[in-house]
């Protein structure tokens, strides 16, 4: 991305963007296979065989997460390279998605002044914090070998928090996050490649968009779900 001047070179940086754009569209691909399987699962009813494909979901969920945020730090003409190396500076995936919509805000004039920015800044922020920072500290678990019992950061005790939401994960909630997260993304790509047209012109129906994902699947389960499958006729 850079070249020997070690200045930010956007051919390479293009070229760099579409190879990652491939990653997230490959891995979307694999989350809508991978869940035709997992509703066969559901559908019959093998909880244990459940399970572990819906750990398996999350962790997927967790990378295609981080796929998109790079794709979006990597869009042509975006953020500078001192914001990119701000960036490289955050050592979680929150905080890099935090950091990567602050800056977007403060590309928009005015955004100091506004409250209507401030708040549509803090609803991508509250939107992290409820579906990224969670699945992300689980996602940190499991990749440490703690796939059902979560352990404190010492090893020295049990973490009940984390192993009670490893528990509770769903595979029909995962799948209503990596919606919703589609559409967030979209949000977020806009504010950094048009921060004063495009993000305006788009950023109301992707909003009502995610809200709407959210409400109407808030009590979706696993349950649920195998229920209509198994009402649903064969074709």
């Amino acid at each position: 991305m850079y070249n020997e001047n070690g200045h930010l070179d956007e051919n390479l940086r293009l070229e760099l963007y579409m190879n990652q754009s491939q990653n997230v569209r490959n891995l979307l691909k694999t989350k809508k296979i991978f869940i035709k399987d997992i509703n066969e699962t559901n559908r019959i009813g093998k909880d244990r065989e459940l399970k572990v494909k819906t750990n398996l979901l999350a962790l997927l969920y967790c990378t295609y997460a981080e796929a998109v945020l790079y794709q979006i730090v990597l869009t042509p003409y975006g953020i500078t390279k001192s914001q990119i190396e701000d960036i490289d500076n955050e050592s979680s995936v929150g905080t890099i998605w935090k950091k990567l919509i602050n800056i977007g805000f403060k590309m928009i004039p005015n955004y100091a002044n506004s409250n209507d920015l401030k708040q549509r800044e803090g609803f991508i922020i509250n939107f992290i914090d409820d579906f990224i920072v969670p699945p992300s500290l689980i996602r940190n678990k499991m990749m440490h070998g703690q796939w059902v019992v979560a352990l404190n950061r010492n090893r020295t005790k049990l973490n009940n928090e984390t192993t009670i939401n490893i528990d509770n994960l769903d595979y029909v909630k995962i799948g209503t996050w990596f919606k919703s997260l589609e559409t967030v993304s979209k949000i977020v790509r806009e504010l950094i490649q048009s921060p004063t047209k495009g993000f305006h012109n788009s950023y109301w129906p992707l909003y009502l968009r995610v809200r709407e994902d959210i409400e109407k699947s808030k009590n979706w389960t696993y349950l649920s779900k195998r229920n209509l499958l198994k009402n649903k006729p064969k074709k």
